[in-house]
């Protein structure tokens, strides 16, 4: 059995709910074998169905003895008895779950860390990789090792921006998770756009947006503010001496524009 990728991502959530036959099963494995980007969209779609079961233990204690119906995966709805209530939230989950598109975003991590992080990134030039142009910025990444889908350094002169440099994230760069941040200039203050393949933590921010169809979610640090979103299986975090509004207004125009 073969399988195109936009029958794929209709399947993933029959995946995740292991309700899939065993040759569509076996299809499916072999696509996210060889996809990238699909198997981060799995990812994602599993810690949707992880904090949904937390959030359903928290609001119906009464269920607690239950629970090891939520591991290792929620059970599909036509398993629950419809009209009894671990059948009517199981059914919210799954049906919540299975209208995750391919935009599909988990909750992230809170402002404070991540504005600790961008401000340690803007103010310390030492460990900086400075070219001419991002596409030379690019090549110095490549050569470093740095895979082609981390590897992404954008032009924001249109917006007022000016390239300063880029910074490789992980041992023996900072950061908890390996990736870049690329380090920008505006009117003298410096903005931060880290790109990573590992899903940050969940935390709920302080406002969201969209732009393109991307859920955008911003925090609010000690030094301004960041945004951060998933968009083509890696995440994207935007931060600097701003506001939240102020941030988002900027994510919002570099996507809408390209």
């Amino acid at each position: 059995m073969k399988l195109d990728r936009a029958t794929a991502l209709q399947l993933l959530p029959c995946y995740v709910c292991e309700d899939l036959p065993a040759d569509a099963t076996q299809a499916l494995e072999d696509l996210l074998a060889q996809d990238p980007d699909l198997a981060g969209r799995l990812h994602l779609l599993r810690s949707v169905r992880e904090l949904h079961a937390d959030r359903l233990l928290k609001q119906a204690p009464e269920l607690t003895g239950r629970a090891d119906a939520l591991e290792p995966a929620l059970p599909s709805v036509r398993r629950v008895p419809p009209r009894s209530p671990w059948g009517l939230a199981v059914g919210f989950a799954a049906a919540t779950m299975l209208t995750v598109s391919a935009a599909v975003t988990p909750p992230e991590p809170a402002g404070d860390t991540l504005a600790r992080l961008h401000s340690s990134v803007a103010g310390d030039d030492a460990l900086l990789l400075r070219a001419e142009s991002p596409v030379a910025l690019v090549a110095m990444l490549r050569d470093a090792g740095v895979s082609p889908q981390l590897a992404i350094v954008h032009d924001l002169s249109a917006m007022g921006f000016s390239l300063v440099g880029v910074r490789i994230l992980g041992p023996p760069g900072v950061g908890a998770h390996p990736g870049v941040a690329i380090v920008y200039e505006k009117n003298g203050q410096r903005f931060v756009c880290q790109i990573q393949l590992a899903a940050p933590t969940s935390v709920a921010p302080d406002k969201t947006a969209t732009a393109e169809g991307v859920v955008l979610r911003a925090y609010t640090g000690d030094s301004g503010a960041v945004v951060s979103w998933n968009q083509g299986g890696r995440w994207c975090l935007f931060g600097g001496p701003a506001d939240t509004d102020a941030l988002l207004a900027m994510v919002q125009m570099r996507m809408t524009s390209s």
